[in-house]
């Protein structure tokens, strides 16, 4: 008989808490899942998923990516935190800023996990892709902070 799937994490009691991850090439283009299952079945988006019980952030954000595209990443920074209702539940995303850890062997992705495909796109592409707006406003800030030098203490 097959296990039935965990829950998603709760951090109150209508919100499941998740993680984003906005992977970016050194030419900017932009990693890109095709949803397998709600929410977002069907459509282009962020990897992203939930948190499993007693793992970090970082982590998941590194086990998402690996499980949707077979790609090791590096987690750069939180971008920010995304609220969104969706079928029934309330998501808080925590979007994270990650590179490939090879970004020469990155074309090597492979959908996994619930990905239906997989595959990266410049940030003109989005809408003809279907992407929606609150996702392309992630890419595009992700891609503005990309853009920025580094802070020195």
């Amino acid at each position: 008989m097959p296990r039935a799937k965990q829950a998603p994490r709760r951090e109150r009691a209508d919100t499941v808490v998740a993680v984003g991850a906005v992977v970016l090439r050194v030419d900017r283009r932009v990693l890109l899942v095709r949803r397998a299952n709600a929410p977002l079945a069907g459509e282009w988006t962020l990897i992203g998923g939930h948190v499993e019980p007693r793992e970090s952030m970082h982590a998941a954000v590194v086990r998402e990516v690996r499980e949707e595209a077979g790609l090791g990443v590096v987690v750069e920074r939180l971008l920010e935190v995304v609220v969104l209702a969706r079928e029934g539940y309330s998501y808080e995303i925590h979007e994270h800023l990650c590179r490939p850890v090879d970004d020469a062997r990155a074309d090597d992705v492979r959908a996994g996990g619930d990905a239906l495909d997989v595959r990266w796109a410049r940030e003109s592409e989005l809408r003809a892709l279907g992407v929606r707006a609150e996702a392309t406003a992630v890419i595009a800030r992700a891609l503005a902070r990309r853009a920025r030098p580094p802070r020195t203490s």
